[in-house]
């Protein structure tokens, strides 16, 4: 391979043409020159004819000139495509740290009101188990004051059982 189909098979890699096609695309200028310069060189081509092969080196040329301005262009494209796509995908990545840090913010709030209820709850148990204490020390109470009525109505029965006993032997 010459030194100019390796710089077009180079140039065209770099306007991102697949190797393949690259190197098709070279393959076929290349028979085309070599089969008319290479057989004619060696009958010493006339001026027509040189200038015929000439003017289709050109014509390929253009041609391989013209696919290259197209695919840049699709590169072009390719490049605006993907840099609104990094850009959409930026902006969504946005939205979820958004999103991250309301639910953070939500998360916090329930902490917050969860810790509030936890207080709550401990103030009401403190609460009740005071007013069963009390209830218990009433309830003792109670007790107590029922006991000493009943001793008082016992002793009273007594004293009136003995009273009429005695009032009975004296009749």
């Amino acid at each position: 391979m010459g030194s100019f189909t390796l710089a077009l098979v180079e140039v065209l890699l770099s306007v991102g043409v697949p190797a393949q096609r690259a190197r098709a695309i070279v393959d076929a200028i290349d028979a085309s020159i070599s089969e008319r310069i290479g057989l004619q060189s060696a009958q010493q081509a006339s001026r027509a004819e040189v200038s015929e092969i000439r003017r289709e080196g050109q014509a390929g040329l253009s041609q391989v000139r013209a696919e290259l301005a197209g695919l840049r262009t699709d590169l072009a494209e390719v490049r605006t495509e993907l840099r609104t796509e990094i850009a959409d995908v930026r902006t969504e990545i946005a939205d979820v740290r958004t999103e991250i840090a309301d639910v953070r913010t939500e998360i916090a709030g329930v902490r917050t009101e969860i810790a509030e209820l936890r207080t709550e709850v401990r103030g009401e148990i403190a609460a009740v188990r005071t007013e069963l204490a009390e209830v218990r020390t009433e309830i003792a109470q109670v007790k107590l004051d029922i006991t000493r009525w009943m001793l008082g109505a016992m002793t009273a029965q007594a004293a009136l059982l003995l009273g009429a006993m005695k009032l009975m032997q004296s009749i």
